[in-house]
């Protein structure tokens, strides 16, 4: 992988996500205009994070979902909310350190979906559900974003149906 993916704990600091979406919508806004999408995000938290990385993880996010829209002509959507975890919720996840406070961000879109029995798949380096001629990609964006989370001791997960959009969910520490 790049080696700015590397986990150096001097590069964190307090990174607030709704500055990074806004930078990630300014530097898209004319595929977004182009498109019609219409993005809508709450308030989201300060995490102590790497800034480069959680910049390249969202804009994979929603590259990903500007890109897989449907093409219906049914309005396309971006939602983006987030929810600080009560220890209960962190205790479903195993991986998680349950002596940590987390927030989870969910990225859902209303655009083309996927069978969600290829959730893994998606994660994987250069796999591609879709072939070249519908929908460009190397099939590397969400193998990094999962990096960077894993960079930051979280976790991503999707829920999908077919023709009926995505939810990527991805937990993180807030320290």
């Amino acid at each position: 992988m790049l080696a700015y993916l590397n986990n150096d704990e001097k590069q964190f600091s307090p990174t607030d996500i709704n500055t990074v979406i806004k930078e990630i919508l300014i530097d898209s806004e004319l595929l977004i205009k182009e498109q019609n999408v219409e993005i809508k995000f709450g308030n989201l938290p300060v995490l102590n994070a790497i800034p480069l990385q959680m910049n390249q993880l969202f804009y994979n996010l929603i590259s990903n979902a500007l890109k897989f829209h449907k093409v219906d002509g049914t309005k396309a959507e971006i939602k983006i909310r987030s929810q600080k975890l009560t220890n209960k919720q962190v205790l479903k996840y195993p991986a998680l350190d349950n002596k940590l406070a987390y927030y989870e961000i969910i990225i859902k879109d209303n655009g083309i979906g996927f069978d969600q029995q290829y959730e893994d798949k998606i994660f994987t380096i250069f796999q591609r559900l879709h072939n070249n001629e519908l929908y460009t990609g190397t099939g590397i964006g969400l193998a990094i974003g999962k990096k960077i989370i894993d960079n930051h001791r979280g976790i991503i997960f999707t829920k999908s149906k077919e023709n009926q959009g995505a939810a990527f969910h991805i937990i993180l520490p807030a320290q």
